[in-house]
C-alpha cells in the first residue's frame, strides 16, 4: 500500500516517495537516503532513527521533533539546529538558546553554507 518507492527496502503501509531509504514504515512521506524513518514521519533527509517527526534533515535519533538540522538524540525538539541531546527544546543553535528572531537570522547563516553540510553532518554524535 506504499507508492513512489524507488531502490527503497522494507517499506510498510501507507509510505509515498521514498528513495533510497530502508525500513521506512507507518505513514511516511518524502524520506530521502534515511534509515528506520516510523509512524507518520514526514519530509526527512538522510536521517536515521526518526520517529514521528517532520522536515528533520542530516539527523540521528530524532522523535516527536520538527525543523532540526545537524542534530543528535532529539525528542520533542522544534527548530533546532546543530544540537545534540535536548528534551523540548525550541529555537536552538549548538545547543544554545535564541529568540526566535536571533534563531531566525543565525539559521539562514548557518544554513546558507551548503558546501560545509558534508562537514557538519560528519562532526554528528554517534552516541
Amino acid at each position: 500500500m506504499s507508492k513512489n518507492c524507488y531502490l527503497s527496502f522494507t517499506i510498510i503501509t501507507n509510505c509515498a516517495n521514498v528513495m533510497y531509504s530502508f525500513a521506512v514504515t507507518e505513514n511516511c512521506t518524502n524520506v530521502l537516503n534515511s534509515s528506520q524513518v516510523w509512524n507518520n514521519s514526514v519530509t526527512v533527509y538522510m536521517s536515521l532513527g526518526v520517529i514521528n517527526s517532520m522536515n528533520v534533515f542530516y539527523s540521528r535519533y530524532i522523535n516527536n521533533s520538527s525543523d532540526l538540522w545537524f542534530c543528535t538524540n532529539m525528542v520533542g525538539c522544534h527548530n533546532c539546529i546543530m544540537c545534540d541531546s535536548l528534551e523540548n527544546k525550541s529555537y536552538y543553535i549548538k545547543s544554545q538558546e535564541y529568540s526566535p528572531e536571533e534563531y531566525k537570522q543565525k539559521a539562514k547563516e548557518l544554513l546558507d553554507q551548503r558546501k560545509l553540510y558534508p562537514d557538519f553532518f560528519a562532526q554528528l554524535s554517534y552516541e
